[in-house]
């Protein structure tokens, strides 16, 4: 009672009115790209009063009564204070069955149906891409939209624009379109049922309303109807623009249909919109598709934000440990110093696949009294607006994002792996890779990198979903990777601009410090390498040491460290001599690694005999590894010939002096031309045909290469030869250039192509010529043309 007593006190004093109702509301989606949400409390009757202060958006349109208080025509909730967010917000699920009833609605004075009602019906119903098959898909069946009343044809509204807009407030003018729609319904016998789903095309946009591409109730309103209270979700889709009529923005439909779920917008701190990841963050994808309109042009979703696919009870968010595999139906979250933040990965769903690039992403959860409680987080250091489309992390790139330091080191089409704080090597394992080696390193320091690649995975060449572009994955320590060019709309210059970021991958930085420019860079002689790295070649003694504890080691060693600076993961792999390095390589590919930054090994027995941090020395377990394959390099070879090996295949690293044919295994990958290698020469000697009749030779009176079966010289610049020639059990597969570039890119053709040729039944040969393929100055793939084939 006297807690009573106090209440009645305070608002007599105050003198304010406390009611009951329930908290409704709807997004305005304007064509400019702004947006406005207005929430009310609605009493009883049905009077709408706007809300002021902070509504936990769970209540939104639920159905839940509340108290409020009304102040000077505002209502405030008479809530609990709100708590900081502690883990990913309450769910709000939504399964089974939604009843959604479709109306196009012309305005007594606007004759013109934009639209035949097939348009409407498939926008709405038919087949992907359209609302119902994005939102079934995305919540991975949890929902069914069914139609419960479709109405061919465009029905009149009792009221011109200008009778609508007499009424001074927008928000009463879309609520009484909605009940004109209602009771035109009821005149022609349908009652819609409680809590479903009412979508609205008008012909027109209001006079009252310009520039407004769509609104959507946020969950359920409560309408009086002639048959008693309805709860509805209403989407009112407004015909702002006369191109509508044949590129059809099915994002809208799919966004508001997002509003009457329950979810807000999902853009930066910046822009509400700029979320191109996810359907509520307002950027539709424009893409040429062939569907139930004809080829034509048609305004798609790129999928569904984790945080939304979680609160509606769709997917599943984790708490982030030290490493976990993303998807875009799974992610993981953790504590940041202002809010908790979410990791997801993005790539070829159906509608994921609209989008440029595979990448994994991220979002700031607020507290959702806010409202907008998912905010896109941008991690390339692009902050302005309409720039989510660059801000992802591709395999081997890394950023501190909410207070943690996130590395992404391995990715295909469905599945991501990211590693909380600084990658240790068992981590690594796997990793998508890029190969470097230095340009005048001893070929078996490069040769190494044909074991690393065993080891670990070539980059996921697959970078853009659009086209295949065949980059390379292997580079000299003086060349530029090639370029990832990500583009984005800059608003300060209205226009499209580049972002370029080096080829993805994990580096793999083989050789070390004096033969390779790059493992100097990050791991330089005589102190400390990036990240306190404690390991480095120490020239007063000519060996390794390990400056925490003075220890030097001075033949048979080699360091194995991961390493991150900047915005990129890497791999190094370096030994006292060549002979180490290749071994520090086998060691990668046939032994289980320790959880540690870095180790240095003993390369005769793979012993480590430091780690770091301590507490990982000892004999290494290594179950061994049956290769498959074998790359052969000339032992006087330029780098290049050796990068290619590691550019063709993973496995045994050979030198041609080493090629022991008893001890080859079944495949046997022989890089670099005649002149260079040796073993090539055995298959495919200078000046004449080769083994089996190979007809494609090196001619060096002509400087090229000339085919044996017409003597038309076939090229003398940009181009290779690439053979699989039948030796006994065993297949050997010659990649073979005019120049270290070409041999390169001959290997190249091997990575995409080789299959094809080793289905060929008997011998095979093809030359090729190549090119390299540009966006603006950036190098981005490789384009390849055949000149000859045999047979």
């Amino acid at each position: 009672m006297i807690r009573v007593a106090l209440h009645l006190l305070i608002a007599t004093a105050l003198v304010f009115s406390a009611y009951e109702g329930w908290v409704v509301g709807y997004v305005t989606d304007y064509v400019n790209g702004t947006s406005k949400t207005d929430l009310f409390f609605m009493l009883e009757n049905g009077t709408l009063i706007p809300l002021t202060g902070d509504v936990p958006w769970e209540l939104v349109g639920s159905g839940v009564r509340v108290e409020a208080e009304v102040v000077d025509g505002k209502a405030r909730l008479l809530l609990p204070a709100a708590e900081p967010l502690a883990a990913p917000p309450p769910q709000s699920p939504v399964r089974g069955n939604l009843l959604v009833t479709v109306v196009a609605a012309k305005f007594k004075d606007v004759p013109d149906e934009p639209y035949n009602y097939s348009y409407i019906h498939d926008v709405v119903f038919g087949p992907h891409p359209s609302l119902r098959d994005f939102w079934e898909y995305v919540s991975r069946g949890a929902i069914k939209i069914k139609p419960y009343y479709v109405h061919w044809g465009w029905i009149t509204l009792p009221r011109t624009t200008s009778d609508y807009c007499l009424v001074p407030d927008i928000n009463t003018v879309v609520k009484l379109i909605a009940e004109d729609v209602i009771n035109s319904l009821y005149q022609r016998g349908v009652q819609l049922p409680d809590y479903s789903y009412l979508i609205i095309v008008l012909n027109k946009d209001l006079p009252c309303d310009p520039g407004t591409a769509g609104r959507g109730t946020i969950r359920m309103w409560q309408f009086s109807t002639p048959y008693g209270i309805r709860n509805l979700a209403v989407s009112w889709i407004y015909h702002y623009a006369d191109w509508l009529r044949s590129w059809p923005d099915v994002q809208l439909y799919m966004h508001e249909f997002g509003h009457n779920l329950g979810l807000h917008h999902s853009g930066t701190s910046v822009e509400e919109y700029d979320n191109v990841w996810d359907v509520m963050g307002g950027i539709r994808l424009w893409h040429y598709l062939d569907s139930w309109l004809g080829q034509t042009e048609y305004g798609v979703a790129a999928g569904l934000a984790v945080p939304h696919g979680y609160y509606l009870g769709w997917y599943d968010i984790m708490q982030l440990n030290a490493s976990a595999y993303v998807s875009s139906f799974s992610g993981v979250y953790w504590h940041g110093p202002d809010g908790v933040y979410t990791a997801e990965y993005k790539c070829a769903g159906k509608y994921e696949s609209y989008l440029d690039f595979c990448g994994v992403v991220f979002h700031k959860l607020r507290s959702s009294t806010f409202g907008r409680w998912v905010y896109f987080t941008p991690v390339m250091n692009v902050t302005t607006p309409w720039s989510s489309g660059v801000n992802f992390l591709d395999v081997g790139q890394s950023a501190w994002v909410g207070g943690v330091r996130i590395s992404v080191v391995w990715r295909n089409s469905t599945h991501a792996k990211i590693v909380s704080g600084y990658p240790t090597l068992d981590q690594i394992i796997g990793a998508n890779a890029t190969f470097v080696v230095g340009a005048r390193a001893a070929t078996i320091d490069s040769v190494a990198a044909v074991y690393a690649r065993s080891a670990l995975s070539p980059t996921a060449t697959r970078t853009r979903n659009s086209y295949f572009l065949q980059p390379l994955f292997a580079y000299l320590d003086d060349e530029s990777f090639m370029a990832q060019v990500r583009l984005y709309y800059d608003s300060s210059i209205k226009n499209l601009t580049a972002l370029s970021v080096p080829y993805p991958g994990v580096v793999v930085s083989v050789g070390g410090p004096f033969a390779n420019r790059l493992t100097y860079a990050l791991n330089p002689p005589n102190r400390l390498g990036a990240g306190g790295l404690p390991f480095y070649f120490d020239t007063s003694v000519g060996g390794i040491k390990d400056a925490r504890t003075g220890a030097v080691w001075t033949s048979n060693a080699a360091v194995v460290a991961a390493v991150v600076n900047g915005s990129r993961v890497y791999l190094l792999v370096w030994g006292i001599g060549g002979e180490d390095t290749r071994r520090a390589a086998q060691w990668l590919a046939e032994c289980a690694l320790p959880p540690a930054r870095a180790v240095v090994i003993d390369t005769a027995s793979f012993r480590v005999l430091a780690s770091w941090p301590l507490g990982f020395e000892g004999p290494s377990y290594c179950p061994g590894r049956t290769y498959a394959a074998a790359a052969v390099v000339g032992a006087g070879a330029a780098s290049i010939d050796a990068v290619g090996a590691a550019m063709a295949v993973g496995g045994l690293g050979v030198l041609d002096s080493e090629a022991n044919s008893t001890q080859l295994p079944p495949l046997v990958f022989s890089v670099g031309g005649p002149l260079a290698n040796r073993f090539t020469a055995v298959f495919n000697p200078v000046g004449r045909v080769g083994y089996g009749g190979l007809p494609f030779y090196y001619d060096p009176s002509v400087g090229g290469i000339r085919d044996g079966r017409t003597g038309a010289v076939l090229c003398v610049s940009s181009c290779f030869v690439v053979a699989k020639l039948q030796w006994g059990r065993r297949a050997v597969v010659l990649a073979w250039g005019l120049g270290g570039d070409d041999t390169r890119a001959a290997a190249a053709y091997v990575h995409y192509y080789g299959k094809e040729l080793l289905e060929e039944f008997g011998n095979a040969a093809v030359v090729v010529r190549w090119s390299w393929r540009y966006y603006q100055s950036y190098k981005i793939g490789i384009d390849f043309y055949t000149i000859a084939k045999w047979p």
